[in-house]
């Protein structure tokens, strides 16, 4: 019997279309963002429309909340801060938003429609969102993963510390004797606590590391100003924007820049084999084994440069 692909999560879509943008702004929710999924145009824009319309529709969201969301991603294509790409792969420039405005028409279709009395604008379809930038404008709701204490007589079942989870305490239990759960300390002083033992005879680089604040991306993306175009900086931004921790914390403060190049071409490769980097986008050569690599120095040009010393 062959195993049967995994199906493909629409919130990994490197490029996120209208709906989803504006749905992620509105609910946070990455399944609904999965749900609105054309699978990165595979199934046609059309397909895309109407799967928003009809969440927006299901999920009861109130239209002009919905418009709301529309206005503030407007305001940031206008601004410069996000960047809207046509269908034709073209990126719209921010001054053209004064003419545009994206609205929640009939059918809670969303679409993008020219204001005022200009006829000499074209008309834009198939237009989508960079999902590192949307991601950095409107970052997921945070949860806690602290580690916790639980009054193990007071527990039924498992303790559910995980985005929503639930755990279930005893109906009898008094908590004016002490709270059922609560955040264990970070302060370690007198507390023999896993990772702290780990850290006393392990690797301090490491561990300094991770109390270091990390260097960010520049607060802009990247892009060749006479052109417009992505370059190779262009691409080393969206990759460190597409790893969960360099994403929110930044590169190790400690990587030199050739460490910092190998670990961002390695997960260069990974997200080329999940889909979610097109090549086409950006100006990348292969090595002598045929692997599509990012300079280093194009790495450290995509990040804020360090502080000098002293400074």
């Amino acid at each position: 019997m062959l195993n049967a692909p995994e199906e493909w999560n629409g919130y990994l879509d490197a490029y996120w279309t209208t709906g989803q943008t504006v749905l992620w702004i509105v609910t946070g929710d990455p399944w609904v963002v999965d749900q609105a999924s054309n699978d990165s145009g595979r199934l046609g824009e059309l397909w895309g429309q109407l799967k928003a319309a009809e969440l927006i529709d299901n999920l009861n969201l109130p239209p002009e909340h919905v418009q709301d969301a529309a206005d503030r991603l407007r305001r940031l294509c206008l601004d410069g801060t996000m960047t809207a790409i046509d269908g034709r792969n073209r990126p719209i420039p921010a001054i053209e938003w004064r003419h545009l405005k994206i609205v929640l028409g009939d059918g809670n279709v969303l679409a993008i429609q020219h204001v005022g009395q200009s006829t000499i604008m074209p008309a834009y379809s198939h237009v989508v969102f960079s999902r590192v930038e949307v991601l950095r404008e409107f970052k997921p709701a945070e949860t806690s993963d602290a580690p916790m204490i639980a009054v193990g007589e007071a527990i039924n079942g498992g303790v559910n510390i995980y985005a929503g989870g639930i755990t279930q305490a005893d109906a009898d239990y008094d908590e004016r004797t002490g709270e059922v759960l609560r955040s264990l300390t970070t302060d370690f002083q007198g507390i023999q606590y896993g990772a702290h033992q780990e850290e006393q005879g392990g690797d301090h680089g490491v561990q300094d590391a991770d109390r270091v604040p990390g260097r960010k991306r520049l607060a802009a993306k990247p892009i060749d100003k006479r052109t417009g175009r992505a370059t190779t900086v262009t691409a080393a931004w969206d990759v460190i924007g597409l790893h969960d921790e360099w994403s929110t914390e930044g590169i190790p403060p400690n990587w030199s820049e050739q460490k910092a190049g190998k670990e961002v071409n390695k997960h260069l490769r990974k997200l080329i084999k999940q889909g979610q980097i097109d090549l086409n986008d950006y100006p990348l050569n292969a090595n002598s084994n045929g692997q599509y690599e990012i300079s280093a120095d194009s790495v450290g040009r995509a990040l804020v440069p360090r502080r000098s010393r002293g400074t």
